[in-house]
C-alpha cells in the first residue's frame, strides 16, 4: 500500500513538472512572439528580464530569450553586454543559428577584429553562401583600412545575394573613401530602387550628386528626402550648401527663413553668415560669426568663415590665423584646407599648398575639386606630371568639367603632348562653343600639329569673341609672326599692351618683331612663349 502510494505521488509530481514545463514554454512563447513585435529595445529588455526569471524553462527556451535579450542589448550599443547573453545562449543549446554572426558583429563594434574574423571563417566552414557574413568580414577589411579586400567581400556578398541591402550600402560607402562617386552612385540607385521610402539612401544619393556637381539631381533628392523627414537639419544644411555652391544666396536665406530661429541654433547662424559672404555683405557675416564666437567659441565652422572672410579681403596673415584655428579645433575640416591652400598660392608659396590639398584628399578622396585644386598648384610649381595626374582624377569624379579639362590640356601643351591637348580642347569648345581662350589655345595647339588652315581659322573666331583677352590676341599676334606676317602681329602686340602692359610675353614678342622687321634673317625659333603663364 506505501509503495502505491508513493507512485502515484511520483507520477503526479511528474505531471506537475510537465505541466509546469508546458506552462513555462507556452508563456516564453508568447513573451517572444511579443518581444520581436516590440520596437522599444528597452521594452524588450523589461519583457525578457521577466521571462528570464520564470522555472521550468528548457535550453533551448532559455537560448532564444538570451539570444532576443542579446539583440536588444546590441540595439542599445551595449555591445559587451550583448556579447556576455550570447554565450550564455551558446551554453543553453549550442546549434541556435544567428549566434556566431550576431556575436561577429558584436566583437566587430568593440574592436575587437581577430576574434570576429575567427568566428565568421569558421560560420563559412558550414554555410559559405551567406551574404551578411561576407558583409561582416568587408567591414573588418574597412575598419584596418584593406578598402580593396572590403570592397572585394562585399562583392562576394551580392554575388550570394544581389540584392541586400548592408552590402550594397557598405559597399558604396568604400567607393567614396576609394574617391569613386560614380560607382557609388550606382549603388545608392539600387538602395533607392529597392526602397523607394529610405530617407537615408535619398540623403546619401543627393551628397553624391553633390559631389559630382549634378546639383539638380541632389535638390530633387533632397525634396523627396524632406517629405519622409521633414524638417531635417541635415537636409536643410545640404539643400542650403548647394545653393551657396551655386552663387545663390538669396535661395539659401529664404530657406533658413522658414526655420524659426533658436538662440542655440548654431547651424543656421554659420549658414547664414555664408549666405551673406557670399552676398559679400561681410558686415552682416561678421556680427552673424561674432556672436557664434561668443557663445561657441570652439565652433570650428565659425573660424572657417572669419578666415574666408579675410582672406576675401586679402588680408592673409588673418586669413591663415582663422583658418589655423579652424583646423586645430577640426583636423578633418577639408573646406578649411582648401581654402588655407588657396592663400598659400595667393602668397605665392605653392608647396605648402600642396601640402595642405593632399590633407584634404586623404579626408574626402571623392571631392574632385581637391584634386582640380592641387592640380592647378602642381601646374604653378611646373610639376606637370603631378598637374595632368590631379586633373585626370578631377576628371574622373567630376565628369567633363570645360575648366578642369581646359587646365589640363595646358598641362599637355607644356609636355608636348599635342595630340592630348587637341582631345581636351575639342570637348572644350563643344561644351563653351563661346569659349574665347578655348578657340585660341585649340588654334595654338593646331598649329604645333601642323594643321595651319585649322589654327589660323581658330584664332580669328577666338578674337571675334573675345576682341579684349590679352591672351587670345598675343596668342594670335605670335601666329602671325610665326607665318611672316609682321604688320598683323605688330598690330596684335600692341593692343596686348594697351590693354594690360604688363604682359610680358607680348612685349617680348613686340620687340622680336620689330627686330625681324630690321633684321629678316633672325630665326623664328627664339620667339617667345605662344601663351601666357
Amino acid at each position: 500500500m506505501r509503495c502505491m502510494l508513493a507512485l502515484i505521488f511520483l507520477c503526479a509530481s511528474l505531471n506537475w513538472l510537465l505541466v509546469a514545463r508546458s506552462f513555462a514554454a507556452d508563456s516564453s512563447t508568447g513573451i517572444l512572439k511579443t518581444v520581436i513585435e516590440t520596437k522599444d529595445p528597452s521594452k524588450k529588455m523589461e519583457l525578457l528580464d521577466e521571462a528570464l526569471q520564470t522555472e521550468g524553462l528548457t535550453g533551448k527556451t532559455m537560448a532564444s530569450l538570451y539570444f532576443q535579450r542579446a539583440l536588444a542589448l546590441k540595439e542599445l550599443k551595449e555591445y559587451f553586454r550583448a556579447l556576455e547573453d550570447l554565450d550564455a545562449a551558446t551554453g543553453q543549446f549550442k546549434r541556435m543559428p544567428g549566434i556566431m554572426l550576431e556575436k561577429a558583429e558584436c566583437l566587430i563594434m568593440v574592436d575587437q577584429l581577430d576574434q570576429a574574423s575567427l568566428a565568421l571563417e569558421n560560420f563559412l566552414l558550414t554555410r559559405p553562401g551567406t551574404a551578411r557574413a561576407y558583409t561582416l568580414k568587408g567591414i573588418i577589411y574597412e575598419k584596418e583600412g584593406s578598402l580593396l579586400k572590403a570592397e572585394d567581400e562585399y562583392t562576394r556578398a551580392l554575388r550570394y545575394e544581389p540584392e541586400y541591402a548592408p552590402a550594397i550600402k557598405e559597399r558604396a560607402n568604400v567607393y567614396l573613401k576609394e574617391g569613386k562617386p560614380r560607382k557609388a552612385l550606382d549603388d545608392f540607385d539600387t538602395l533607392v530602387k529597392l526602397d523607394p521610402n529610405n530617407s537615408d539612401a535619398l540623403i546619401a544619393r543627393a551628397g553624391v550628386h553633390c559631389k559630382l556637381s549634378d546639383f539638380s539631381a541632389s535638390l530633387a533628392d533632397y525634396a523627396r528626402a524632406d517629405t519622409l523627414k521633414p524638417n531635417d537639419h541635415r537636409i536643410r544644411r545640404e539643400r542650403v550648401l548647394i545653393y551657396i555652391k551655386l552663387g545663390k544666396p538669396e535661395k539659401a536665406l529664404e530657406i533658413l527663413s522658414r526655420y524659426q530661429g533658436r538662440s542655440d541654433d548654431v547651424e543656421s547662424l554659420v549658414l547664414t553668415a555664408r549666405s551673406y559672404i557670399l552676398s559679400r555683405d561681410f558686415k552682416k557675416a561678421e556680427a552673424i560669426l561674432d556672436q557664434v564666437e561668443i557663445g561657441w567659441p570652439n565652433n570650428a565652422e565659425g573660424k572657417l568663415l572669419h578666415g574666408v572672410i579675410n582672406s576675401r579681403r586679402s588680408e592673409f596673415d588673418k586669413a591663415l590665423a582663422g583658418l589655423n584655428s579652424a583646423l586645430e579645433l577640426d583636423p578633418k575640416l577639408v573646406e578649411a584646407y582648401k581654402e588655407r591652400a588657396k592663400v598659400f598660392v595667393a602668397l605665392n608659396e605653392p608647396v605648402r599648398a600642396v601640402n595642405d590639398l593632399t590633407s584634404a584628399a586623404e579626408v574626402d578622396p571623392a571631392d574632385g575639386e581637391i584634386f582640380a585644386l592641387r592640380g592647378e598648384t602642381q601646374y604653378l610649381r611646373k610639376m606637370y606630371d603631378a598637374a595632368k595626374s590631379d586633373f585626370s582624377r578631377a576628371v574622373e569624379t567630376l565628369g567633363n568639367d570645360p575648366r578642369i579639362l581646359y587646365d589640363r590640356s595646358l598641362v599637355q601643351l607644356m609636355k608636348e603632348d599635342f595630340k592630348g591637348a587637341l582631345q581636351d580642347l575639342d570637348l572644350v569648345c563643344r561644351l563653351r562653343p563661346d569659349s574665347g581662350r578655348a578657340l585660341s589655345m585649340r588654334g595654338v595647339t593646331r598649329f604645333f600639329l601642323g594643321d595651319h588652315e585649322l589654327a589660323i581659322s581658330d584664332l580669328e573666331k577666338s578674337c571675334a569673341l573675345d576682341s579684349k583677352d590679352p591672351l587670345v590676341l598675343n596668342n594670335r599676334g605670335f601666329f602671325y609672326l610665326k607665318l611672316g606676317n609682321y604688320p598683323a602681329a605688330k598690330s596684335d602686340f600692341k593692343k596686348v599692351l594697351t590693354i594690360d602692359p604688363s604682359f610680358n610675353d607680348a612685349r617680348q614678342n613686340l620687340k622680336l618683331v620689330e627686330s625681324r622687321e630690321r633684321q629678316d634673317t633672325l630665326s623664328v625659333q627664339d620667339a617667345g612663349s605662344p601663351w601666357g603663364q
